[in-house]
Formats: structure tokens, C-alpha cells, sequence
């Protein structure tokens, strides 16, 4: 009886299969989307094909498989226009797979994503025909820029529209913006404007979803900041990070509708529920939106002592679980080891620092837990690919 009902349920998730992939018949009278290209992820990390998938799901199909035998096979039934493909993976190696791909489909470009890229390998890969190799941890931003330019050099590509960025976080406060500006982007497309003049230019280019605005930011540049949402955005929801709740329901501000008020020290799923909301999603969505809740106290932690040098040990137990625990559950929830996190967060500060003040290198390393300038030059070229002098230049 249980092989009978196996079977028939395998011949139901066929016929449904079937069934799926024949289009519908287009209505009339309705118009018809034009098709958005396809993207295959190759990754044997669960973690990392997720990571990919919530970056790029918003403007693209995305498909993932953990190994090169399965992504070849899918490759067999299933046209695609772009493949990401992991250089390090479980028996056929992503040289091995890139080279199966020229003799199948040489036309298809490749991007390879590693953590581990060796000039050698880069070469190989290069020889071989891939487009473009990308190194861990990378921007959200650094991803999109390398997919959109590499399906723009296909000839006949299909239109592809730069994704709109959802979210614009404004504020003064170091350790707020910075960490929301890396945690949230694993999450949405994110802008950060640290001073009033820097967000009044982010919004010459109308596109948000939502704003968190930092009570970091003066009562006054507020007002003048949310009066120019409402004039260019009117529709878009704003969120208000404050110490002091009350102050942003006085009748100054009353006009400017103020969509949440979230009372400082804010817990991060407690925004991230805000956010889901602002974003109107279905309940699916909203509860992928929120974060592991030992990630969220972690980060909510790193968030109030990012400039001290806490270990990994010192913040899993600041808030009551291992190390490894707290180490794994950052690779699953952020795509990131704990230690890449912290880095990011830090380069973000010093970006900041750099553009926006005239603190001297060794000053900012010391406000925000390197060494000295010269560990956060090392840290800097690493992530930005320039020295913190030339990129102040």
C-alpha cells in the first residue's frame, strides 16, 4: 500500500510539474509582461544560494543547485541567461564545471563567486571563458552591478531595468547606521545618507519604499529633511529610530505623517517588522524578512559596542549562547562569518569618516576598534580595493 501511494503521489507531482511549466494562454485584452531573464546560482552552501537568491529574486528568476552534475542536468531541460558558479564545490570542481559549459552552452556567460580566488585559478578560469569572478564577502550593490553588466553584453539581451532601491537609512549615529546599512542590506537594496545635505541629494532620485530616519539627525534638519519626502515621496512610509518618542508626535511634525515611531534602544526584528509592513507583504515574506532572533540580540549588541574590540567570545556571552552557535548561525542568517560582519560595519563607519570629516586616519581607526591606521588601511584596501587616503581623494 505504501509503494502504491508513493507512486501515485509521484505521478501527481509529475502531471503537476507538466502542468506548470505550460504557460497559460494570455487573456485577451491584458498585457503581457516582457520576460525577465534567468540567473542559475551554484553553490553547495544552502546559506550562500539563499543569500543569492533574496539579492536577486526582486529583478530576476533565479534558480539554484548545490552541485556541478545537477546544474548540468538542469541545464539539459532549462535555458538560462547567466550563471553564477561557486569555484569551490563537492566533486566536479567549478573549473570542471566551467569547462563542461564551454563545449554546452558557450554562449552563457559565467560569473564565478569564491571565497577563495588564487591568481592562478582566476587565470584558469579567465582561459576558460569566465566573465567575471567575484570574491566573498561582496556588496549587494558590487552583485547586481556585475549580473546587469554581464547580461548587458549579450547580444540580444533582454531589456533589464536597474532594481529599484528600496530603502534609505538616515542618520548621525555611527554604530546605528553603519550596522543597519550591512545587516539590512542582506535583506533589501539599501542607501545610508549620514548627513542632511547627503539625504536631500538621495532623494532626487525617487524611488523608495520606505526611510528609517535616526533621532541623530537634529529636530530641525528633520523637519526639513521630512518635508521634502512628503513634497517628492508622498506615498513613501518613514520609520523614526528615538530616544524620545514624544517628541514626534508634536504638532510640527503631525503633517508630515510619521508612519512608526520605534523607541530607542530598538530591538532589530521590531524594525523588521515595520519594514515588512512598509513593504506590504504577504506573511510569507514578512517572516523572512526578520533575523534569527540570537542574530538580532547579537547585532543589537554589536550595535551599542562596535568601536570596543569585543571578541566572538565576548559577544556570544553577552547574550547567552556559544561561539560556534552564534558563528554559525551568522554564516546562515547573513551570508557572513561574524568576523566579516564586523569589518563591513567598520569600512562602512570609515567610508563615512573619510568623505564626510576631516579626522585624520589614525583618529578614525581608533574611534571604531582597529588597531591603528595601519591595520585599517589593511582592512580598508581589502574590502574597498583602495587605501583609505586615495579613496578620501
Amino acid at each position: 500500500m505504501g509503494r502504491s501511494s508513493a507512486g501515485g503521489r509521484a505521478r501527481s507531482r509529475s502531471r503537476a510539474a507538466r502542468s506548470a511549466r505550460r504557460p497559460d494562454p494570455p487573456r485577451s485584452g491584458t498585457r503581457q509582461r516582457s520576460p525577465r531573464c534567468v540567473i542559475l546560482v551554484v553553490d553547495d552552501e544552502p546559506a550562500i544560494r539563499e543569500l543569492l537568491r533574496r539579492i536577486l529574486e526582486n529583478d530576476y528568476d533565479v534558480l539554484d543547485e548545490p552541485d556541478g552534475p545537477a546544474a548540468l542536468k538542469l541545464l539539459r531541460s532549462r535555458q538560462v541567461d547567466l550563471i553564477l558558479l561557486d569555484l569551490l564545490l563537492p566533486g566536479m570542481s567549478g573549473v570542471d564545471v566551467l569547462s563542461r559549459l564551454r563545449v554546452t552552452h558557450p554562449k552563457t556567460p559565467v560569473i564565478l563567486v569564491t571565497g577563495a580566488a588564487t591568481v592562478p585559478t582566476a587565470v584558469t578560469a579567465m582561459k576558460l571563458g569566465a566573465l567575471d569572478c567575484l570574491v566573498k564577502p561582496f556588496a549587494n550593490k558590487e552583485l547586481l552591478a556585475r549580473v546587469r553588466d554581464a547580461l548587458a553584453r549579450q547580444p540580444g539581451s533582454r531589456s533589464i531595468q536597474k532594481p529599484v532601491t528600496q530603502l534609505l537609512i538616515v542618520g548621525t549615529d555611527l554604530g546605528v547606521v553603519g550596522t543597519l546599512q550591512i545587516t539590512i542590506s542582506t535583506r533589501f537594496s539599501v542607501d545610508s545618507a549620514w548627513t542632511l545635505p547627503e539625504a536631500l541629494e538621495r532623494l532626487k532620485s525617487p524611488s523608495y519604499v520606505a526611510i528609517v530616519l535616526d533621532d541623530s539627525v537634529a529636530p530641525v534638519d528633520s523637519l526639513v529633511f521630512l518635508r521634502a519626502v512628503r513634497a517628492r515621496l508622498p506615498s513613501c512610509s518613514v520609520i523614526v529610530l528615538a530616544a524620545r518618542p514624544e517628541r514626534w508626535t508634536t504638532t510640527e511634525f503631525a503633517p508630515l505623517a510619521i508612519s512608526a515611531v520605534v523607541p530607542k534602544p530598538y530591538h532589530l526584528n521590531d524594525l523588521m517588522d515595520h519594514l515588512a509592513t512598509a513593504f506590504t507583504m504577504d506573511r510569507q515574506h514578512h517572516t523572512a524578512t526578520r533575523f534569527n532572533s540570537v542574530i538580532g540580540r547579537a547585532i543589537d549588541y554589536f550595535r551599542d559596542h562596535f568601536a570596543g574590540t569585543s571578541t566572538l567570545t565576548a559577544v556570544a556571552s553577552s547574550i547567552g549562547v556559544s561561539r560556534g552557535h552564534l558563528a554559525n548561525l551568522c554564516r546562515t542568517d547573513l551570508g557572513m562569518t561574524p568576523r566579516q560582519f564586523v569589518a563591513r560595519v567598520r569600512i562602512e563607519i570609515t567610508k563615512h569618516l573619510l568623505r564626510d570629516t576631516d579626522m585624520k586616519i589614525e583618529a578614525i581607526a581608533d574611534l571604531i576598534g582597529f588597531h591603528d591606521a595601519s591595520h585599517l588601511s589593511r582592512v580598508f584596501k581589502r574590502y574597498v580595493r583602495s587605501r583609505p587616503g586615495r579613496y578620501r581623494h
